[in-house]
């Protein structure tokens, strides 16, 4: 009987020794299911951190879509009124072009036609002279008047006349 009960003080030893291992095992396992737990919460935390970041990223994308749709539309009637002047301002060009054609052509008329009115315009705008400054002059052809041309004033500061 000695020989069994050291032999059940053995068992005993060696389940108890089982049992604390056992035990360490059921403690690092609750203690690993513990921070598995807390990384799964840690993971949720983030995934629902992730899934509102990424809800207002579609939401600012469709505002910018939204806004791209609203610049290209604008830029579409840019565009037209853009060639609406564009239209309007080769009409004025063209409506200038000939105003100022038709402008050379009475201009060259009205010198082709009003040549001696331009020499009395000319001839308007000196200086009046008495006889005797034109005589002084040289001018012997202007210092004969002619019958019923009235003698002006003379105007020289030098006139003796």
């Amino acid at each position: 009987m000695g020989e069994q009960l050291t032999a059940l003080g053995t068992r005993l030893a060696e389940s108890e020794q089982e049992k604390d291992d056992a035990a360490a095992r059921a403690e690092a396992a609750t203690t690993g299911r513990a921070e598995a737990d807390e990384r799964a919460r840690g993971a949720v935390t983030r995934a629902d951190t992730e899934a509102t970041r990424a809800q207002n990223a579609e939401s600012e994308l469709t505002k910018v879509r939204e806004l791209l749709e609203q610049a290209r539309v604008a830029g579409e009637k840019i565009r037209e009124e853009a060639g609406v002047l564009r239209g309007n301002t080769a009409a004025l060009t063209v409506e200038r072009d000939a105003a100022r054609d038709q402008v050379e052509r009475e201009k060259a008329h009205g010198d082709q036609r009003g040549g001696r009115s331009a020499h009395h315009a000319r001839a308007a705008t000196r200086p009046a002279s008495c006889r005797a400054c034109r005589a002084a002059d040289g001018n012997t052809r202007a210092a004969k008047l002619t019958p019923g041309h009235p003698e002006r004033a003379c105007n020289r500061k030098t006139c003796q006349g």
